[in-house]
């Protein structure tokens, strides 16, 4: 199979309304703002000046490539099309705005990684200029480093910083950066700026704000460009500016349906709120009967497996029930067995108890200084809690409080098999 060549073309800068190229550095919000308004526009090989109707920014890419679970592409277009929500979503972006701030420190930390575990000297240009080219003239490129060289040897590379957190609602997201797996919907946008650019490789600099900027805590990654995932995801994103051309709505393809709910909810408010007691139901068009009719089926379908997991539950409880007495004089709440050579089962069961609370009797058998101080003559346990310091709790928590067994509640059972990995063979 003869290899795919890769398509040659130059990246261009964009230019303001002065003709001058833009550039991004110490630029104000404000002046962001105007810009984007603008659009911008460029000069093409034949001299023509070009104007889009449309532009996409690189993190656009996500929602239309269908991998931003956050942002549908319906809310995507709405936007576009100047419909704007009544009631915006205000996003935290102080983990966005980190980002910014240790750019160039974790841009530096990227150097010192590479030479310590790849035994690469990197050398990195910061690029302030948007581009774009013509055979995309909708996208923008706005890169936060350029990689220009490995060992002295010409390279035409791009370096993407990013922050995350602990704190994410997808504890996933974080255990994937470790391991060199960006978000899908980043390999979006370093897909637009690839194809823009024209750039082989994109390496990802991932600092976890909660660990610092230590060279071995960087989480990197590596893509390198893909010319059949360009083309489909910038097919689509002609296709989608062609939608907000036209005023033609796109197909939703957001993997997170409920994002696309959460946005109708933000646009239109609190439906159904009238001065009527019992405001009266609207009527569907005919044309409308197809979904009915799926929507129906549908919810015949979720009632059928939500009987079939509420008897698979009550049997799973029956098995447990039947090794629960085995727990009785074992003096562990923990047991194993061995399915076969590679798989190992394992039932961990936990009694309900009760809130863990102070047990003054422990305190003053074991504390009997820290009891006396909060006894006027009875013990108050109000006083002794807003007096204790940091560190007397910390050890009174640890021995003194204690959690009774909960006679009304359900004791909850563990129930995992472990995989043992399995010995390479050697060729």
């Amino acid at each position: 199979m003869a290899k795919k060549e890769t398509k040659r073309y130059s990246p261009t800068y964009v230019l303001d309304e002065r003709g001058l190229p833009i550039r991004t550095s110490n630029m104000t919000d404000e002046e962001f703002s105007r810009i984007r308004a603008y659009k911008g526009h460029f000069i093409n090989s034949k001299g023509e000046k070009v104007v889009p109707s449309v532009v996409l920014g690189g993190s656009d890419l996500g929602v239309i490539g269908g991998h931003d679970d956050y942002k549908s592409l319906i809310e995507f277009y709405h936007k576009k099309i100047g419909i704007m929500e009544k009631y915006p979503y205000n996003m935290d972006t102080q983990y966005m705005d980190a980002g910014h701030f240790y750019e160039e420190a974790i841009a530096k930390t990227f150097v010192a990684y590479m030479k310590k575990y790849c035994k690469a000297d990197v050398e990195l240009l910061k690029d302030d200029h948007i581009y774009t080219n013509e055979a995309y003239p909708f996208m923008h490129a706005n890169l936060d480093y350029r990689i220009v060289k490995i060992n002295g040897y010409p390279v035409n590379g791009i370096l993407e910083i990013k922050t995350c957190h602990n704190k994410l609602t997808d504890s996933s997201v974080v255990k994937n950066w470790e391991v060199g797996i960006p978000p899908e919907k980043y390999i979006d946008q370093v897909t637009g700026y690839m194809a823009t650019m024209n750039a082989d490789f994109t390496y990802f600099a991932c600092a976890c704000v909660s660990k610092g900027l230590r060279v071995d805590d960087l989480c990197v990654a590596f893509v390198k460009r893909d010319l059949e995932w360009e083309k489909l995801l910038m097919d689509s994103a002609a296709s989608f500016c062609r939608c907000v051309e036209t005023g033609e709505e796109p197909v939703e393809n957001t993997p997170n349906i409920e994002a696309l709910n959460k946005h109708y909810q933000r646009l239109y408010g609190d439906i159904g709120i009238t001065d009527e007691a019992e405001p009266s139901a609207i009527e569907f068009p005919e044309a409308t009967r197809e979904l009915f009719e799926t929507l129906s089926s549908v919810d015949e379908k979720l009632k059928e497996i939500s009987k079939q997991e509420s008897e698979l539950k009550n049997s799973k409880q029956a098995i447990l029930a039947k090794l629960y007495p085995m727990f009785k004089d074992a003096g562990s709440n923990y047991g194993t067995f061995r399915l076969d050579e590679e798989r190992i089962a394992s039932v961990k069961i936990s009694a309900s108890r009760k809130r863990s609370s102070l047990d003054p009797s422990l305190l003053r058998e074991k504390y009997p200084d820290i009891y006396e101080r909060c006894t006027h003559p009875m013990f108050d346990e109000a006083m002794f809690k807003e007096n204790a310091s940091p560190t007397e709790m910390a050890l009174i928590k640890k021995d003194c409080y204690v959690s009774e067994l909960n006679p009304e509640g359900s004791p909850s059972f563990k129930f995992s098999i472990k995989q043992r990995k399995s010995k390479l063979k050697k060729a």
